[in-house]
């Protein structure tokens, strides 16, 4: 065996963000430098006879962890009998992923007997605990994920949540370092603070994987944004002029731009389709159109700089004259017919109609299938085009055109009765 090159260290299948910055020295001798290096082949003959020993035996269970680490800890880390892994020589090797285990510490323990530097050995177990930290990173963001699509996602986790997550990554991370290095040694060791995006809407698999300083740059801008917007607004409060909606635009448009400088352009869409004022915008406007993923994307990449340009010019939709939103509305629904295929871009328009809004909300709130959404819309459709006959009757009294709006919403309501009793039979049939 040769110590320097077999004893450490593979990462199967960890993504770029755990290299982390603590690992620098990973892979080196721990013996190498100052007095240790006199240890020569002694040294590692010694460790090599304390490995090859432990190698003998099955991996142990998991280490038991406190109690407290046990019930309060959410994201506590996965470990199982095949834990560590092997070198192409047949010799276990012990990484991030073996903290927990009871080899672990004969591993140490077998470090200290070749006479490894204690500072070598604070350096390789700390590199573990961060690096460990920022692989539980990113299980998190998975974890927390969402449907962002969806007009009815919460992108952002509770504060509670998060400082339930927060807690329990500090205590295992202390339990761990007590374990390995004794207790109340905490400020001898470089640690890298424990930042989450969980409350940034930064998760998923793109957003979540960013290393700590990306993450934590990211936060930072993101962060300065609504410090911005408030002390603009308090000081037109201040100074008793009206808000103009282009100058909080134009802050938005800096933020983007400084993110531009952190992110790649397909980090910084997926952050922006999560968490613009666009995105949230076309989340509730494609409601009843209910897009794929990919469909979300495609619609915002198409009217995202359409919208920016005009808020740019104008502030906000409602400033446009209505020949103004009109052709505005033209220009969208053109590079949207581009994205999407005829059927799904019929459907497209279609959902902008209240009718067949108000079919899709029935629809939900009973279980109701997709034929059921269609005769529903023709119902309301019929509603809505008698209610507008109904009112610019101008033979009616107040009297007869209250009992005619009355009487052409319980037509409706009567098909939607029809429907429900209907999906019920279908679920009671064995």
């Amino acid at each position: 065996m040769i110590f320097p090159k077999n004893l450490r260290r593979l990462r199967p299948g960890l993504s770029p963000v755990s290299q982390s910055p603590a690992r620098s020295w990973a892979g080196r001798n721990p013996f190498q430098g100052g007095r240790a290096q006199g240890l020569g082949l002694l040294g590692s003959a010694l460790l090599a006879g304390a490995l090859l020993a432990a190698d003998d035996k099955e991996p142990s269970a998991v280490s038991p962890l406190p109690a407290a680490v046990a019930t309060t800890n959410p994201a506590a880390p996965v470990t199982n009998a095949t834990a560590g892994v092997t070198s192409p020589g047949g010799r276990r090797m012990f990484t991030w992923q073996d903290l927990a285990l009871l080899e672990y510490g004969d591993y140490l323990k077998a470090l200290r007997a070749a006479g490894c530097p204690e500072n070598r050995l604070r350096e390789l177990v700390v590199g573990d605990v961060n690096e460990l930290f920022d692989q539980k990173r990113l299980q998190e963001a998975m974890e927390f994920d969402v449907q962002w699509w969806k007009s009815n996602a919460v992108l952002r986790v509770a504060a509670e949540i998060e400082a339930e997550q927060q807690l329990g990554r500090e205590t295992l991370r202390a339990e761990f370092l007590a374990r390995h290095l004794g207790a109340n040694q905490t400020n001898k060791f470089k640690l890298l603070p424990l930042v989450s995006g969980l409350r940034h809407a930064l998760t998923g698999p793109v957003l979540g994987a960013f290393p700590l300083e990306k993450l934590s740059r990211v936060i930072e801008i993101t962060l300065e944004l609504p410090k911005r917007l408030r002390a603009y607004q308090a000081a037109c409060q201040a100074e008793g002029r009206t808000r103009d909606p282009v100058e909080e635009v134009k802050m938005r448009e800096e933020m983007r731009s400084q993110l531009r400088q952190v992110m790649t352009p397909g980090e910084l869409e997926e952050y922006l389709v999560r968490t613009s004022a666009t995105a949230a915008t076309l989340r509730q406007d494609l409601r009843a159109f209910n897009p794929s993923e990919e469909e979300f994307k495609k619609v915002f990449r198409v009217l995202d700089p359409l919208k920016v340009r005009m808020q740019l010019e104008y502030g906000q939709e409602r400033a446009l004259s209505v020949r103004q939103r009109d052709e505005f509305q033209k220009s969208c629904d053109q590079v949207v017919q581009e994205v999407l295929p005829p059927e799904r871009f019929k459907l497209y328009l279609v959902s902008r109609d209240p009718s067949y809004q108000q079919a899709v909300r029935q629809a939900a709130n009973y279980k109701l299938d997709e034929k059921a959404i269609w005769r529903l819309y023709e119902a309301y459709r019929e509603q809505a085009a008698k209610r507008d006959k109904i009112m610019k009757d101008k033979n009616l009294t107040p009297e007869e055109i209250e009992q005619a709006l009355r009487s052409s919403a319980q037509d409706a309501q009567n098909l939607l009765t029809d429907l429900i009793t209907a999906q019920q039979a279908v679920k009671q049939v064995p």
